[in-house]
């Protein structure tokens, strides 16, 4: 055989001597690494590691609540008075209603944390607007209807109802929550 006419196989070799180790590009080292595992070092696998809670990092902050892709974030509130024996909860809000989104992913919130309670008895929450009165709402003399409030839910049974507005002047209307 010719001396100048190099083998069909080893053409590939030839190709990659001539190149050089540093010619190579991302996609065909990564391709090699993967491709053999068994080759992996340490920092191999701390460098998988950290792309991976990277990445998941990325994702679990995507989709809170008020992220990009996690749906509007619920307005701060705080407790008024809380009675676990009859399931009344009266919550007051600590900032304007700014949509009915977050009005309702509030509600959500409260919902989700007394949920386990609709099983014994009626629940009954309602949501205040900022600096609104609770005392008329913890007597049980309050308007359900009135200007003081945001939301309520009520669960009793297989009745549930969750009601909202978006500013004190709109009217209360049904939205909904997972239950």
């Amino acid at each position: 055989m010719n001396a100048s006419v190099p083998s069909p196989a080893a053409a590939p070799a030839a190709e990659a001597a001539e190149r050089g180790p540093s010619s190579r590009t991302w996609w065909e080292a990564t391709r090699e690494t993967l491709a053999h595992p068994a080759q992996w070092t340490r920092w191999h696998f701390a460098l998988l590691a950290i792309l991976i809670i990277v990445v998941a990092g990325a994702l679990i902050w995507l989709t809170r609540p008020g992220r990009p892709l996690g749906g509007p974030a619920p307005l701060s509130f705080g407790e008024a008075y809380i009675n676990d024996v009859t399931g009344q909860y009266i919550y007051t809000l600590y900032e304007p209603p700014a949509d009915l989104k977050r009005v309702t992913a509030t509600l959500q919130v409260i919902y989700n944390r007394h949920k386990s309670s609709a099983a014994r008895h009626p629940l009954h929450i309602v949501l205040l607007a900022p600096a609104a009165p609770a005392d008329a709402y913890i007597l049980g003399t309050g308007d359900p209807n009135g200007p003081n409030v945001i939301g309520t839910v009520t669960v009793d049974g297989s009745t549930r109802q969750a009601q909202a507005r978006s500013s004190q002047q709109g009217p209360l209307q049904p939205v909904q929550l997972r239950w």
